[in-house]
């Protein structure tokens, strides 16, 4: 399942980094162009122009602080994860969330699986029925592989029906913030305009 999905995302991972290298050349190279024109005129810029000027001068002169602090985070995460007493430090930390909730509690202290599972309110209704049907049949691990599997199949169709969906909103998302940038300096030309008459 990870293969086919780091499989599918290779497409739409090109076309994220290569529209991420167009806005930063944008924000670092081309919109400073504009910065001594619209200093020099004066005046009050759009607050959309003001907001994109900053991001580019952020860029421009922290770039190196943000690589470092993006890489360094991510090797961080990854050596926690490496470290065995500390990823089930991690995992102990995401299965006590409160929407895991106590399940084990209620099997512990006698109550059935499926009963347990159903207080939680996180579990699909098939799922449950199907567990309960089990634990009735004293066939709970085969009726638990029946479970995994059923479940397995609907997660890969749904990773398929949202990795087709991913291109285009990653497309569109781009398209938007591009356009806003572009729309921020037409607002500083059309204001500069105003100024000069």
């Amino acid at each position: 399942l990870k293969d086919s999905v780091v499989s599918a995302l290779i497409y739409p991972i090109m076309l994220l980094l290569l529209a991420a290298g167009s806005l930063v050349l944008l924000l670092v190279y081309v919109i400073p162009q504009f910065t001594p024109i619209f200093e020099e005129l004066g005046g009050d810029l759009p607050l959309i122009t003001r907001i994109v000027l900053v991001v580019g001068e952020v860029l421009q002169n922290f770039w190196w602080l943000i690589i470092l602090l993006v890489a360094l985070g991510v090797w961080r995460f990854r050596v926690m994860l490496a470290d065995a007493e500390k990823r089930f430090a991690w995992d102990l930390r995401v299965l006590s969330l409160r929407w895991v909730g106590d399940a084990s509690r209620e099997v512990k202290t006698g109550g059935g699986l499926a009963r347990a599972l159903a207080k939680a309110e996180r579990f699909p209704r098939l799922a449950l029925q199907m567990i309960s049907v089990g634990e009735e049949t004293g066939q709970l691990d085969g009726m638990l592989m029946k479970v995994a599997d059923t479940y397995d199949t609907e997660v890969r169709n749904t990773i398929d029906r949202l990795l087709s969906v991913f291109t285009p909103v990653v497309t569109l998302l781009l398209a938007v913030l591009i356009g806003t940038i572009v729309l921020s300096v037409l607002l500083a030309i059309l204001s500069v305009n105003d100024l000069v008459g």
